[in-house]
């Protein structure tokens, strides 16, 4: 994180994207990819751009460490996976795999307090 006084977002710098794990790069790329497709789509199907929007918050607050983001990610996933188990199996696998990737970082998001020095 920056030292600077008054620094504000916990990416502001290179040196701050390479401290984020493999795991959120790899869910990042999952984003990007599933991003062009809503991109290509929004054309013939003007929901695509909200969706297009979604994933654009989701890898920046997944880059900036937004909890809230983090919260909401997991929660939209979580809604993928039971939406799409039965209809498009491999749609909620994926989202499965990005949850699970997003969990096991979970202490980037939310590191444990320190203990109190008394």
């Amino acid at each position: 994180m920056n030292a600077e006084v008054g620094a504000v977002w916990p990416a502001d710098s290179v040196d701050d994207l390479r401290r984020v794990p493999w795991q959120i790069w790899v869910v990042v790329a999952m984003l990007a990819l599933e991003g062009l497709g809503n991109l290509l789509t929004i054309p013939s199907n003007a929901q695509a751009a909200i969706w297009l929007a979604a994933k654009v918050l989701f890898v920046t607050g997944l880059l900036k460490r937004w909890r809230a983001v983090v919260i909401l990610f997991l929660v939209a996933a979580a809604l993928h996976v039971v939406g799409f188990s039965e209809i498009a199996p491999l749609v909620a696998l994926l989202n499965l795999a990005a949850i699970l990737l997003v969990a096991w970082v979970w202490r980037f998001y939310f590191p444990r307090p320190s203990p109190a020095r008394e």
